[in-house]
């Protein structure tokens, strides 16, 4: 079995969890052998499909992704000292949904690459993209059903209109350069934030939490799902191809305006911005002078003033966990936000 994608997972977790000395040795295990259990368990799923959705399915899955929103599930669910391991399998549901999410995007934004190697689109075709992607959302569901709780179900099925709702307004303002700030954050809500929300929204109900904890524990998903696109959103502006496994400034040659792109509008002259504006009024993406654009990004001070948005939501995330005991899953939590506001990848 190829598990890369684990290997990345596990590896990735280990780095940034090694930094928290606060955090006990057994829970870091506990945790990380939850993660590996993710990656079995989706090594099992796939053995049992047919050869093509299987080989597909491997691609796109194992190709290097961390398991993110699987891990915020697994540790929300250790806030309420959660002894099972339901989370493992509804967290590699959450990340079915998750990779549904990036095929539909590589399909449409007909990317080229994703994670440092081809995106699926470029070797499969567009047509079984499509239909690759459609297998990770109704398998998602499946799961869902299968676990047979109702409240969860629903939660999955909530994150999944909400997601697809934000792919459709995404193509609405493909290339607009006017949309609004609220705008550019409703799409990262939809798109992004619902996911990480309902993953630690689940967490607290297999830990059965009391129910204003589990809202506060949805809520803190929220901000924290901001924080992260925002950030994802301005590693496009500072990232190399290497560490992105995308090219740089890719977003803008899809035409998908984020937010450094607008706060540059805000405060860049409309002389400086004219060519560039241009290209873009026209969709003629490649046409816009990415080296021009990066020096105005560093006139006007863009990456900061973003990086300070993405502090915002990240420090309404972490006053939400001040209701939760000080313990290893808020430690890890905790360490979880900073890691996510200096990350590079």
């Amino acid at each position: 079995m190829n598990n890369h994608g684990g290997g990345t997972a596990v590896s990735t977790f280990r780095f940034w969890a090694g930094t928290l000395a606060d955090c006990s040795p057994e829970f870091l295990q506990r945790v990380e052998r939850k993660l590996v259990a993710v990656e079995e368990l989706i090594d099992y799923l796939l053995d049992q499909e047919e050869a093509f959705i299987r080989d597909a399915g491997r691609y796109v899955l194992k190709s290097g992704g961390k398991r993110l929103r699987p891990l915020l599930l697994i540790v929300s669910a250790q806030l309420g000292s959660y002894p099972g391991d339901d989370d493992v399998y509804i967290g590699t549901a959450v990340e079915y949904i998750h990779t549904a999410t990036l095929v539909h995007d590589d399909i449409i934004d007909n990317a080229y690459e994703r994670r440092g190697q081809k995106a699926v689109n470029q070797v499969y075709g567009n047509h079984t993209a499509v239909l690759l992607g459609d297998y990770f959302y109704t398998k998602a569901m499946d799961m869902a059903l299968e676990y047979g709780d109702l409240k969860i179900l629903r939660i999955i099925s909530h994150i999944t209109t909400q997601m697809l709702k934000g792919e459709v307004l995404g193509q609405i303002h493909d290339g607009n350069l006017w949309m609004s700030e609220p705008q550019i954050l409703d799409i990262i809500v939809r798109k992004t934030a619902c996911l990480f929300s309902g993953c630690c929204q689940i967490g607290a109900i297999l830990a059965r939490l009391p129910g204003d904890l589990e809202a506060r524990m949805a809520e803190f998903g929220m901000q924290l799902g901001i924080a992260f696109q925002i950030v994802d959103d301005l590693l496009d502006y500072t990232g190399t191809e290497k560490e992105l496994g995308k090219p740089a400034l890719h977003d803008l040659m899809e035409g998908k305006i984020t937010l450094p792109f607008y706060y540059l509008m805000q405060r860049a002259a409309p002389e400086e911005m004219r060519p560039i504006l241009d290209a873009v009024e026209r969709k003629d993406y490649h046409a816009v002078d990415t080296g021009r654009l990066q020096e105005l990004v560093q006139k006007y001070d863009i990456v900061e003033t973003v990086y300070q948005e993405a502090q915002v939501y990240a420090e309404r995330a972490r006053e939400l966990l001040y209701a939760f005991p000080i313990n290893d899953a808020h430690r890890l939590l905790d360490g979880l936000m900073q890691f996510i506001l200096d990350r590079r990848w």
